[in-house]
């Protein structure tokens, strides 16, 4: 395991001790994210990301796009097929995982290859540009983990 490798998987650790560690309340903000939501999201955008450096890996040139982790529908599909905060940090821990495994499973080449890639937040498009995958891979499980993580504390009910 590359050093690398090691610190996109630990990356995630935080997160999945936060769910199962804490008891979380609503958002204070109506159009905030629960816990489990945002949890949901982390997993989606993993899984999507996963998926386009696995095509990558395999010869493809696919878009990389983070729409469908945040839409409604598809985060409550996380939910239903989870269930409990516990169930929902065994699934980011299962996500990150699966990520570090597509990213090594890219060339040095392939990381590094401009990919297009069109990134949502708060439901509007900021982002739609051409990034090189490893780059995506490597600030997703820094910054966007992150700032999630500082989301879901700041729900701690307990």
């Amino acid at each position: 395991m590359t050093e690398q490798q090691h610190a996109l998987q630990s990356a995630y650790a935080p997160f999945a001790a936060a769910m199962r560690e804490h008891d979380f309340g609503e958002p204070v903000d109506p159009e905030a994210w629960p816990a489990e939501l945002i949890a949901a999201h982390v997993i989606l955008t993993n899984d999507l990301l996963t998926d386009t450096a696995r095509s990558v890996a395999s010869g493809g040139e696919p878009v990389y796009d983070n729409g469908p982790a945040h839409d409604g529908d598809r985060l409550r599909e996380v939910l239903v097929r989870t269930g409990a905060l516990s169930e929902l940090a065994q699934e980011v821990e299962r996500s990150a995982s699966d990520l570090e495994a597509a990213y090594e499973q890219l060339s040095d080449q392939q990381r590094e290859k401009p990919l297009r890639t069109r990134l949502f937040h708060n439901g509007e498009l900021v982002t739609d540009e051409s990034r090189p995958i490893g780059s995506t891979i490597r600030s997703t499980a820094s910054e966007h983990v992150d700032v999630h993580l500082t989301q879901l504390l700041h729900l701690r009910d307990d």
